[in-house]
């Protein structure tokens, strides 16, 4: 759908529209177009800390909440801090399909079921989620924009490779800027959400965790 004043045309003068599509198949059948289902989570978090404030499960932040990183899907493992007893853990907001920053508010929001399996690892911590892929660790980070949220990401990311790799700033640094990727995974919600990789031939998701403790 589309909200006026929302979304990354906002500024752009346009009324509510909503439209309806049909899930078949594993297909999306929309404007006489057939395209391929790929689920997703958007929204998925564990109680925020004490320290970072009290959010709702709409915004995303260093808890998780509503990140809507198109990679928080099937056969991909999401680490998440665990700032309160019991973690708290909530999902929510299941996408048929979303293309990446997710531009116009919304994906195609869609019923479902999630099956997930949830491990505690203990004595680890980290400051932001994880995704961990086939090839790839990212970092998923937030901020009031989308420059602020790649700060806060490229910030994780140097560190982890410093510390992991035993360089100095400016070698993880440079080493960021050549083999790590960026990608906005949205710019609808009150904090914008971004991810950056770490591919796992340069260091793995294992050795990432065990630095940061």
């Amino acid at each position: 759908m589309t909200i006026p004043e929302g979304g990354a045309l906002g500024k752009e003068m346009f009324g509510p529209a909503t439209k309806v599509a049909k899930v078949k198949d594993g297909y999306v059948h929309i404007y006489d177009l057939k395209i391929p289902v790929d689920p997703m989570i958007g929204v998925i978090g564990v109680a925020p800390s004490k320290e970072s404030g009290e959010w709702g499960t709409e915004t995303p932040w260093m808890h998780g909440g509503n990140m809507d990183t198109t990679e928080i899907k099937k056969g991909n493992t999401l680490y998440l801090p665990v700032n309160q007893e019991g973690g708290l853990l909530a999902l929510g907001d299941l996408h048929a399909i979303m293309g990446d920053g997710e531009i116009c508010m919304t994906g195609l929001e869609i019923n479902g079921s999630v099956t997930l399996k949830v491990d505690v690892i203990k004595k680890k911590s980290i400051t932001w989620p994880l995704i961990e892929s086939k090839d790839e660790t990212m970092v998923i980070a937030s901020g009031e924009d989308v420059d602020e949220a790649i700060e806060n990401g490229a910030k994780q990311v140097v560190k982890y490779l410093s510390e992991g790799l035993n360089l100095e700033f400016e070698e993880a640094y440079i080493l960021a800027s050549l083999v790590s990727d960026i990608k906005i995974s949205q710019v609808v919600n009150a904090k914008k959400t971004i991810r950056m990789s770490i591919p796992k031939a340069i260091i793995n998701t294992h050795d990432i965790i065990n630095r940061e403790c």
